[in-house]
């Protein structure tokens, strides 16, 4: 089950909703002081190009009505390609993925986005400009995760009078809206910076974000059917919009600012550049010396890829009515995780301790003793069974 979390933010339009004009975040980007990232801006390192799930919604929310069903899973991979409102093209080869009320859609990114200075990744509409102060586009709350399970909220603002339903073609005001993406027009990314995030979020690795969520807001302010900002008030969003390319339409999501790729760095300082592009050489699961621990193991365990070493991954040893079990981590390897098992079959397994992102070692029910850096050797003391029991250290890198 997927987990989520949602932080608070006090915004600051009060003043902007009673009077109905200009709120106080940025404008488009043709005005003065805009934050809209252009799609050819040198800023960006990579875009996304892998997709974990999509869910979409229906072309009315509330209503017996079929799902969105525009674009594919190819139209929001790589840099943006939408260029306004129409499109002459078969629906299933549209340059943008259309979510539904409610959908969402979720991005893997490898290596992961991490936190830097200023904007760290921005999300592309293709809403179009009208006038200087004027959108028109559909709204989406952006959520982020390091692990694929744990998602958090950026803290969306939406001062939007409410006292009007904004109708299917009714254009926003970018300067009454916050962190949520679609503000801007096609062409244009939102800007998302991680900071925002890092300080109320303990639990969130804002140097490896692997996971990117984009949830269409549903407009209803009348029906009760709507979405909230983070305040608690109704976002006011273009409702109802009963077409085929309904909801939130994701064109792009581009990166800033990137991890570094340990596990890259480490193929290219531990095998000849005649073969680093070589996956039977280099690959995670390959064994290119033949010792019985796979690259992924010699990398998360702080081994040598090309020396056969005769030390195990893993040692199983009895001591009276304890079992040891040692094996070594690389702290510096934060993305790998190790976790150390056991079955009473080889086939049903359950978890002994666990060490993720390179913090310490936990487990249940057992002791734990580390030693050594950056080379950690742990070991795990547990209660030994007279019946067999099956061990195993599964590697993971996220």
């Amino acid at each position: 089950m997927t987990r989520f979390t949602l932080w608070v933010a006090i915004g600051a339009c009060a003043v902007a909703r009673v009077r109905g004009d200009g709120g106080p975040y940025p404008p488009g980007p043709a005005s003065p002081g805009s934050d809209a990232i252009p799609a050819d801006s040198v800023l960006f390192k990579s875009w996304a190009r892998s997709m974990a799930s999509f869910e979409a919604g229906p072309r009315r929310a509330g209503a017996d009505s079929s799902s969105a069903n525009y674009g594919s899973i190819d139209s929001v991979f790589g840099p943006p390609d939408a260029a306004g409102s129409e499109y002459d093209m078969p629906p299933e080869e549209g340059p943008v993925l259309s979510l539904g009320d409610g959908g969402r859609v979720t991005l893997q990114f490898s290596p992961p986005i991490a936190d830097g200075e200023g904007a760290d990744f921005a999300v592309f509409e293709n809403g179009f400009a009208v006038g200087s102060s004027g959108i028109f586009a559909e709204l989406a709350f952006v959520e982020v995760s390091s692990n694929g399970v744990d998602f958090v909220r950026f803290p969306a603002v939406s001062c939007t009078p409410t006292a009007a339903q904004t109708g299917s073609f009714t254009t926003l005001d970018p300067r009454n809206l916050h962190n949520l993406a679609g503000k801007h027009p096609a062409g244009y990314g939102t800007p998302f910076d991680l900071s925002e995030l890092v300080a109320a979020n303990p639990a969130l690795n804002a140097a490896r974000i692997t996971h990117v969520r984009i949830v269409d807001v549903v407009g209803d302010v009348t029906g009760g059917l709507g979405s909230r900002d983070s305040n608690g008030n109704w976002i006011n969003d273009p409702f109802p919009t009963d077409f085929q390319t309904c909801g939130f339409d994701l064109d792009a999501v581009g990166v800033i600012h990137q991890a570094q790729d340990g596990w890259q760095e480490w193929v290219a300082a531990s095998f000849e550049p005649a073969v680093q592009n070589d996956p039977a050489i280099t690959g995670p699961d390959a064994d290119p010396e033949g010792d019985g621990k796979t690259n992924l193991i010699e990398y998360a365990c702080g081994f040598q890829p090309a020396a056969a070493e005769g030390e195990a991954a893993l040692t199983v040893s009895s001591v009276q009515s304890l079992v040891v079990l040692q094996f070594s981590r690389d702290a510096a390897r934060s993305e790998v995780s190790l976790i150390l098992q056991d079955s009473p079959d080889g086939l049903a397994w359950s978890t002994l301790a666990s060490s993720t992102g390179g913090g310490a070692t936990t487990g249940t029910g057992v002791e734990i003793v580390e030693s050594g850096s950056p080379r950690t050797i742990v070991s795990v003391t547990a209660p030994r069974t007279e019946a067999k029991r099956f061990y195993r250290l599964k590697v993971t890198r996220g």
